[in-house]
């Protein structure tokens, strides 16, 4: 946890920098008529940035947990209203938890990140290319802030896009693509638990605007499971698993490895308890996990370049394995009909293993294990698109990218690799996560 905050203070630093584009911007488009005069510029708008990151960081998780107790306090009284018969109270408290939403959006890791490209989107409507080049700068190193934390190398490619578009003066297709990099940006953690929460507390508020008093209290009781995990974090072991590996690999690194040795067998002891999971498939991967977690102990007191590449691919899996635990959490949750809920679980399955096959192509370089993950992801995409119909030719196309990824394991070409898994996993989040 201290690791994931660590990083997050990063963020806030990084949000300082995004926050300077405006005075970048003037420097660069004033550079060739006065330097000076540019720098003096350049230094009058800094200040007040600077002055401004002095505070507190911009994201805590404890501003979030205190938020999330909040909602459940107002859910819970609502609850407690409605069996009292009092739903002028209960609606007042409904009220009061949509405040607390919007502010745990407004500190999101995501969202100034996502209000700045806004800016550069607007910025193209009128500006020069050479007034709109500084502003894309900030925005790639404010993305490797939030790289531990959310899924950028969509974002990245999409950004990407849209630079180069505008370089060729077409404006359009790169607001679209700075459009797409806004969509791409799922903080699974927090984005899918805050969502799944507020959906059920605004479901709840239109059955009491409709005197259903009874299906209010049904929605809110679905409210009250989603809002505990960013209320008091996730407990899930392979959560907790992901947060011991990350600071392993950051005392490794550094050369701390008795500290990295201690994180390692933090992380096995979750690991063991994850395999003990009602879900097969979590249990099944996680054992993988804790017998590579294990082999990867003895050899983590001295540095090599082979146990710095097990323990950041240990790391990876673990990742993806949390991430599939929290989509499976949330997709409960929305109290979904059989078929779609069946349907989201098969993607969300399918999901894993493609994470899986990235991983083990790009990081560890294993074809064999790469075939059989994208086998494994192409066989839950075909059962995903079995009772599938507003995502269908989605998924039918995610279908043909993984049968032409098969196809090029093997082959030098890791940077096509890596934007095809990039796009793929970004087209799956979005669906799991109710965004397409």
């Amino acid at each position: 946890m201290q690791n994931k905050l660590n990083r997050l203070q990063v963020f806030s630093f990084a949000l300082v920098i995004v926050s300077l584009i405006p005075a970048i911007a003037v420097t660069a488009c004033a550079k060739s008529a006065d330097q000076k005069q540019a720098a003096s510029i350049d230094q009058k708008q800094a200040a007040p940035a600077l002055a401004f990151d002095q505070g507190q960081p911009l994201y805590t998780i404890d501003i979030v947990s205190a938020a999330g107790v909040e909602i459940l306090d107002h859910i819970v009284q609502a609850r407690a209203d409605i069996h009292n018969g009092d739903i002028k109270q209960a609606k007042e408290e409904l009220s009061n938890a949509h405040r607390h939403f919007e502010a745990i959006r407004a500190i999101e890791p995501t969202t100034q990140i996502k209000k700045h490209i806004s800016i550069v989107a607007k910025y193209l409507g009128y500006g020069e290319k050479e007034e709109i080049q500084p502003y894309f700068i900030p925005l790639y190193a404010s993305l490797d802030t939030i790289a531990d934390l959310v899924p950028i190398s969509s974002a990245k490619a999409h950004i990407k896009k849209a630079e180069d578009n505008m370089n060729k003066n077409q404006r359009e297709a790169a607001a679209q693509e700075l459009s797409e990099a806004k969509q791409s940006l799922i903080y699974t953690e927090i984005d899918l638990p805050l969502a799944a929460t507020e959906g059920n507390v605004t479901m709840a508020q239109q059955a009491l605007a409709e005197n259903k008093p009874e299906i209010a209290d049904k929605a809110l009781k679905a409210a009250e499971q989603s809002v505990m995990l960013f209320s008091f974090g996730s407990t899930e072991p392979a959560t907790s698993a992901r947060n011991n590996l990350s600071m392993a690999n950051h005392n490794y690194t550094a050369g701390k490895y008795q500290a990295a040795k201690l994180d390692l067998a933090a992380a096995i002891k979750n690991l063991e308890e994850a395999t003990a999971s009602n879900n097969y498939l979590t249990a099944n991967l996680a054992d993988g996990l804790l017998q590579e977690a294990k082999a990867i102990e003895p050899a983590i007191e001295k540095k090599s370049n082979e146990t710095t590449t097990r323990l950041q691919a240990l790391l990876e899996h673990t990742n993806a394995l949390s991430e599939h635990e929290l989509e499976l959490m949330g997709i409960g949750w929305n109290d979904l009909p059989k078929t779609i809920e069946q349907t989201r679980q098969a993607l969300a399955n399918a999901k894993l293993y493609l994470n899986y096959a990235e991983i083990d192509q790009l990081t560890l370089h294993d074809q064999d294990k790469t075939q059989e993950d994208l086998k494994q992801a192409q066989s839950y995409l075909q059962k995903g698109a079995e009772n599938e119909t507003a995502h269908k030719g989605v998924i039918e196309n995610i279908e043909k990218k993984v049968q032409a990824l098969q196809k090029t394991v093997g082959e030098k070409r890791d940077e096509n690799a890596s934007q095809q898994y990039a796009d793929t996993l970004a087209q799956l989040r979005l669906i799991i996560n109710n965004k397409l």
